[in-house]
């Protein structure tokens, strides 16, 4: 006959066995790796085109043609992106609207006067469209830059009254 420590060992024993066996959940399957993107770090840079800042050329505006000045504003902002892949720039903040005015189709905005010389004119181009497929086509990512606030840069007398 079994002593008493002998029975409490069977029946820890057994008790034991039903626990993991009968209670215990089934351990859960391993969930595969998920890759780590690469982390790239953002080298970025502004392109002011508030009066012409840094685009479009200044001799731009001045073209005697209209395609020749789409030629030299297209050639400026072809350039630009060219020396940004040169010095690892990767991401560019396009100011599209320095005043009043837009840099892109706008059914709000009239065109702006740094593309023409003259507010509302149309430049026979999108500069924003081309900036983009350009930029893109560089690895180049491209953040549109606005300023809200500014009305115009434009002080001359007949634009003040």
């Amino acid at each position: 006959m079994p002593t008493g420590a002998t029975k409490l060992g069977g029946w820890l024993l057994m008790a034991a066995m039903l626990g993991v066996s009968g209670c215990a959940k089934p351990p859960e399957p391993e969930k595969p790796a998920q890759p780590t993107p690469p982390v790239t770090p953002m080298r970025g840079i502004w392109l002011a085109t508030v009066i012409g800042l840094d685009w479009p050329p200044a001799a731009s505006v001045k073209a005697e043609t209209a395609q020749e000045r789409v030629r030299l504003q297209q050639q400026g902002l072809t350039d630009a992106l060219d020396d940004m892949v040169k010095t690892g720039i990767n991401t560019v903040y396009f100011q599209v609207k320095p005043d009043g005015t837009a840099l892109w189709r706008s059914e709000i905005l009239p065109w702006s006067e740094v593309l023409t010389g003259t507010v509302g004119q149309d430049p026979g181009y999108d500069p924003l469209a081309f900036m983009l497929q350009e930029a893109h086509r560089r690895g180049i990512k491209v953040h549109a830059w606005l300023n809200p606030y500014r009305v115009s840069m434009n002080t001359r007398q007949q634009t003040i009254d």
